[in-house]
């Protein structure tokens, strides 16, 4: 794989979604999609240093679960909450990259199925999970 160049790591802050909560790094997406110049370099150094030696930070492969109540319910009952996962922003931001690539990728190499073509990378992913 490639270095992560500049401008896939700029695409990748840009296109955070704003107002969501942080996960257990308690980064927010504001933040990184407004670094300055030498905040960005390092930001872009340590996604390589990533890319480079595949090792993750334990806080992009865990979620915080908060259970969410629906309103009206009964809020004894365990059925009557949500379950939302909390993830790393930064983490987002190395999948938004790693998805554009596989997508780009696929599309070339035309290794899509012809009867798959509406899937996408994060569709054909979960599909080659174990169940």
């Amino acid at each position: 794989m490639q270095p992560i160049t500049r401008d896939e790591l700029a695409y990748a802050l840009r296109s955070l979604n704003s107002g969501k909560s942080p996960g257990g790094d308690g980064i927010h997406s504001e933040f990184l999609s407004h670094l300055g110049p030498n905040s960005f370099e390092t930001v872009w150094t340590f996604f390589n240093l990533i890319r480079n030696t595949g090792i993750v930070p334990a806080e992009w492969r865990t979620s915080i679960i908060i259970p969410i109540h629906k309103k009206g319910k009964d809020p004894n009952m365990l059925q009557n909450y949500i379950p939302i996962s909390l993830t790393s922003i930064a983490g987002k931001a190395m999948e938004k990259i790693v998805v554009r690539r596989l997508n780009y990728f696929l599309k070339l190499t035309d290794l899509l199925l012809r009867s798959r073509r509406g899937l996408e990378v994060p569709d054909l992913l979960i599909n080659m999970l174990p169940s």
